[in-house]
């Protein structure tokens, strides 16, 4: 993991802890996690048009699971530590595998997949609004 990642995972880690909902489905879960909407030495974090927060988590998918078809509003930005992870659009996928960084779409409904051998471990950061959903759930796109 590179030096920035592990720092801004070290500054998040170090806020306030709250409990926040996710709604993946087929087992993917979600552990570790860490909200705030100041830095480690308690600067508001700046959104334009919200009051802003971040959140900070481990999500584990178990050999074959999926989220379920979803959407973000907010900014999300992954780093593989285990597994490939396979992400579905409409138009295709895209395969993640150990140490790449995902830059997530944003209100782009998609899939996550553990495609794998093993289980699919992802370092997450939301950055987004207080009171939106990091991740809001749909039904299957048309195919």
């Amino acid at each position: 993991m590179s030096k920035s990642i592990k720092n801004l995972l070290l500054v998040v880690a170090v806020c306030i802890a709250t409990s926040t909902a996710f709604a993946y489905n087929n087992g993917v879960s979600v552990s570790g996690i860490s909200v705030s909407d100041t830095t480690s030495v308690g600067q508001k974090f700046v959104m334009p048009d919200c009051d802003s927060q971040v959140t900070m988590c481990t999500v584990t998918f178990p050999k074959g699971a999926s989220t379920g078809w979803h959407y973000h509003k907010n900014l999300v930005f992954a780093f593989v530590e285990k597994g490939t992870l396979r992400v579905e659009t409409e138009g295709g996928y895209t395969d993640f595998n150990v140490g790449d960084n995902v830059f997530e779409m944003q209100n782009k409904i998609h899939n996550g997949k553990n495609v794998g051998k093993g289980k699919v471990v992802l370092k997450v950061v939301y950055v987004g609004c207080k009171g939106e959903e990091n991740s809001i759930m749909v039904d299957s796109p048309q195919k």
